[in-house]
């Protein structure tokens, strides 16, 4: 790290040793310095930590020493940008850095026709028809419970919570239709996936796309019209890892309005939204709302959604907001 950072702006930063998790540091020595922070495995929510740290120590500026491929650290600058306080990215390529250049958005691809017709037999199920990055998905109460595989074979849908849960169901059920294999699926999670909060693993996974299940279908919990799912600007990599849910809408004044709902202490949910927003082509035009349950509007969330150069709103939901919609 000190060689890093002595090897570009020479030893006279002032800035001191500091701990930071996965990586090393260098804090202001006074307020309105710069902070030079290396992260070691750079990933694309990386951002919100490096904030939230560098926003404790009061710096006028953040170097972002990203350790990671050379996408990873686009990205980060990209995200980067919606924020007023001054960051810069380099990626680490020894024995120096580059300076990397922000990435750009590019338009997901289209839905392909051939899946176009299973979101009716999701919406017969009762489930939420969920579109994102070209593939459809089928949500019950924001869990994913299916999903429209393509190959070589045509269009079909798989039905389970998770890749592992449709093989297991495709394996064990080949001749089974899978109308008829969502039906049980969808009893059981109701059973579930409850506001009384069982114990099993369905009722904890993807929980605040629960909450956004419940935002779309209540929008006066956080002010606005109407709502609808929107997709994250880069594709979910795992069911079990908690990312901010999106929905997109107009609010009571018939402004845009995009919506981030969020469970827990996420600190890439500001990043997350900000970017969000202008991946849907509305700049930082339109309102951020961070919907949030009670409790979980951390101090630190509050600052980072009021250091955009648009700042975001933090809004809290009742407290029984599993309870307040019902099924589709």
């Amino acid at each position: 790290m000190n060689v890093l950072v002595r090897g570009l702006w020479g030893p006279g930063t002032g800035a001191l040793p500091a701990p930071f998790p996965k990586g090393a540091a260098l804090r202001p020595a006074a307020a309105g310095g710069a902070a030079f922070v290396l992260v070691d495995g750079a990933h694309p929510r990386s951002l919100g930590g490096v904030l939230a740290w560098a926003l404790r120590y009061e710096a006028g500026e953040i170097h972002l020493l990203a350790d990671s491929r050379e996408e990873i650290a686009s990205l980060l600058a990209r995200r980067a940008q919606a924020f007023a306080l001054p960051v810069t990215v380099w990626q680490v390529v020894p024995p120096t850095l580059r300076l990397v250049t922000p990435a750009g958005f590019s338009p997901p691809p289209p839905l392909p026709s051939a899946a176009a017709p299973f979101a009716e037999v999701l919406r017969a199920a009762g489930v939420e028809p969920v579109v994102e990055f070209g593939v459809l998905t089928g949500e019950l109460l924001g869990l994913e419970v299916a999903r429209v595989v393509i190959d070589g074979d045509g269009a079909r849908l798989e039905v389970g919570v998770g890749s592992q849960d449709r093989t297991f169901h495709r394996d064990l059920e080949p001749d089974r239709a899978a109308p008829d294999v969502l039906a049980e699926v969808v009893a059981m999670i109701r059973r579930w996936r409850t506001p009384e909060g069982s114990a099993h693993l369905a009722n904890s996974l993807a929980v605040e796309r629960w909450l956004r299940h419940v935002v779309v279908a209540r929008p006066d919990l956080v002010g606005a019209a109407w709502l609808a799912p929107m997709p994250p600007s880069v594709p979910r990599d795992d069911l079990r890892t908690s990312t901010a849910a999106m929905a997109a809408g107009v609010d009571v004044g018939g402004q845009p309005v995009v919506v981030a709902t969020s469970t827990g202490i996420d600190l890439d949910l500001v990043p997350a939204a900000a970017d969000a927003r202008r991946a849907g082509g509305l700049g930082d035009s339109a309102r951020l709302i961070l919907a949030l349950p009670p409790g979980d509007d951390h101090p630190r969330t509050r600052q980072l959604a009021a250091a955009l150069r648009e700042p975001a709103e933090v809004v809290t939901v009742p407290a029984g907001w599993k309870g307040l919609a019902g099924t589709l």
